[in-house]
């Protein structure tokens, strides 16, 4: 399970940014302006973003990854008064159809603590899991828990995700180290004004940065890493990554490299 949710997430997990509440530690907040549009794993359509007339996004359209143009999922988005994501939900076009609701609570201070997820039957959803999110006092996520499994994140100054926790009682009694993350940019993440975008990655696994991370450790079970990465940027005038090129390098000498690119609207 561990392996499976590292290798397909891992780089969209590195790549999911947060909001940034303090400004003298972060880029040049202009990129604010900027709608990601599309993005493409080795020239090839990974996912699309359409927005409503007051840019709110209210759609994304993933591709599988190895097919070409071949649509494997749609996201989908409810706002509340405060333009809040309130509930959003994930619909599979291949088989086997399997499709999941996502609705959101947040605290009475405007913080998301809970999300409850539901499959969706043509009898209505069913509940599937409830996760409980819990911050720090620089209002970092720090744990994301389900039953009694959790993933915990450990951050640098800037706000962005250094350690990367798991713990699942049913596969080894003890906390285990996923990942570790380092060589942070100072640049804006790809998703770091798209909040939408950033609960899709939540959900999928791995925390948030303000930044783009240059390499990481990947650990599985072992105490040392099994895979390690080497990530380089190239950005637009916003400082907002426009391709990451991703070399993963495993413990028995194979290496790895996908290009992801990203497309923007700058208003």
């Amino acid at each position: 399970m561990i392996k499976k949710l590292i290798l397909t997430g891992l780089v969209v997990a590195l790549l999911a940014g947060c909001k940034k509440n303090n400004e003298e530690a972060t880029p040049d907040p202009e990129g604010k302006g900027c709608l990601i549009r599309s993005e493409t794993i080795n020239d090839k359509p990974y996912r699309t973003y359409e927005y409503d007339a007051d840019q709110k996004l209210f759609r994304i359209v993933q591709n599988e990854i190895n097919a070409t143009n071949r649509v494997e999922k749609r996201f989908s988005f409810d706002y509340d008064q405060n333009d809040r994501v309130t509930a959003f939900r994930e619909t599979s076009l291949l088989a086997p159809f399997h499709n999941y609701q996502y609705v959101l609570q947040y605290s009475p201070g405007g913080q998301l603590d809970t999300i409850r997820k539901s499959e969706v039957f043509n009898s209505g959803p069913r509940l599937i899991e409830t996760y409980a999110l819990e911050y720090d006092a620089q209002q970092r996520l720090t744990k994301y828990k389900w039953a009694d499994n959790y993933w915990r994140y450990e951050y640098d100054d800037a706000k962005n995700v250094i350690k990367w926790f798991a713990k699942y009682p049913a596969v080894a009694p003890i906390e285990g180290l996923l990942a570790d993350f380092g060589n942070y940019d100072g640049k804006h993440n790809t998703y770091a004004f798209s909040t939408p975008a950033q609960l899709i990655n939540l959900v999928g696994g791995g925390g948030s940065s303000a930044q783009n991370p240059g390499s990481f450790k990947f650990y599985e079970a072992s105490l040392t890493p099994t895979q390690t990465g080497v990530l380089t940027y190239q950005y637009n005038e916003y400082d907002l990554p426009t391709e990451v090129s991703v070399s993963i390098f495993s413990v028995s000498g194979g290496t790895s490299t996908q290009v992801y690119k990203f497309a923007y609207e700058c208003l």
